[in-house]
């Protein structure tokens, strides 16, 4: 079986920056999605056989029946009761060439067949498994297909006790490489949606997933083990915070820095804005604001407590 993971929408931990609660045991509105890497564009949502030709068989040909169902992960005690998108496709052989025989997006299917060498594509949610099948004559052939799978469901709240975040968070999945720590991998992004809540359904193994919000973000890692849904709800420990200053107008230019340096010695910027009066949402820590307006400037720390919306007073020289 040959097992690939694909991109659908589903309306379809160690955390390096951020904290998350889960409990083991929907989709969101206005989902938007893109595909961030061509290694699955071609598979959003769609058939890897998409561009071959469809070629009906003649029902006299047709004495083969090909049952087809599919589980969400070994010992399910119930089949997928969720469409799925499946493919039948002819194998080439000498002169015939490869060519798609039956489509169906039942949860089961049942195709009659001519007998012989066939590719069947299920795709399911995120998952897209494809498996060789030889189709015998006379009996009916069943073929169970296992996505091993696990489900994920995520939000967002901004500090402990909030009520969840509903507006729009973007979510982007990388997949988990050993090694590459807190060091997120272009190569590794699997796709990205913008969505208040997200739920995935991918194949067991370990992916990242990085919330984004208000300007900061929180990084999660995800263990997924086939068979299991997992509920995390993702903490920012976050505070709004509003700064002021006598003498600025639209045109001031504000620059919110940590206060620790990073390890080449410079202070890494989180937030920037322009105009009178700017609010940053911002992470639990301690920073630094520089504000610069005509020949007028100010650069002053202060400090981020979650849950604890302040006002940061600048005095401009």
């Amino acid at each position: 079986m040959r097992l690939v993971l694909a991109i659908c929408a589903i309306c379809c931990a160690l955390g390096f920056a951020g904290v998350a609660s889960a409990d083991s045991s929907t989709s969101s509105p206005n989902t938007v999605q893109l595909a961030q890497n061509s290694q699955f564009a071609n598979l959003l949502g769609q058939s890897a056989f998409k561009n071959l030709p469809l070629e009906a068989p003649k029902a006299a040909d047709s004495t083969a029946t090909l049952k087809m169902t599919a589980v969400v992960a070994t010992g399910a005690i119930k089949n997928i009761a969720d469409p799925i998108q499946w493919t039948v496709v002819r194998k080439a052989n000498g002169s015939i060439p490869q060519a798609v025989v039956a489509r169906d997006k039942s949860a089961t299917a049942t195709f009659k067949l001519p007998p012989g060498k066939y590719i069947v594509e299920g795709i399911w949610k995120a998952i897209v498994v494809q498996r060789d099948v030889d189709l015998p004559a006379g009996k009916p052939h069943t073929e169970l297909f296992n996505y091993n799978a696990g489900t994920i469901s995520l939000k967002m709240i901004p500090y402990s006790g909030a009520a969840p975040i509903t507006s729009a968070v973007k979510w982007e999945l990388y997949f988990m490489r050993k090694g590459n720590g807190a060091n997120l991998q272009d190569n590794d992004k699997l796709f990205m949606v913008v969505a208040p809540t997200q739920q995935f359904s991918l194949p067991a193994g370990s992916y990242v997933v990085r919330a984004s919000y208000g300007g900061t973000f929180a990084d999660l890692v995800m263990p997924i083990e086939a068979g299991h849904s997992y509920k995390y709800t993702i903490n920012l420990y976050s505070a709004q915070v509003t700064f002021n200053a006598a003498g600025a107008d639209k045109t001031t230019n504000w620059q919110v820095l940590r206060a620790k340096p990073d390890g080449d010695g410079q202070r890494r910027m989180v937030a920037s804005q322009t105009g009178v009066s700017p609010t940053f949402l911002l992470r639990e820590g301690k920073y630094i604001v520089k504000v610069a307006t005509g020949n007028l400037h100010a650069e002053q720390a202060f400090e981020v407590k979650a849950a604890k919306n302040t006002t940061v007073k600048v005095k401009l020289q």
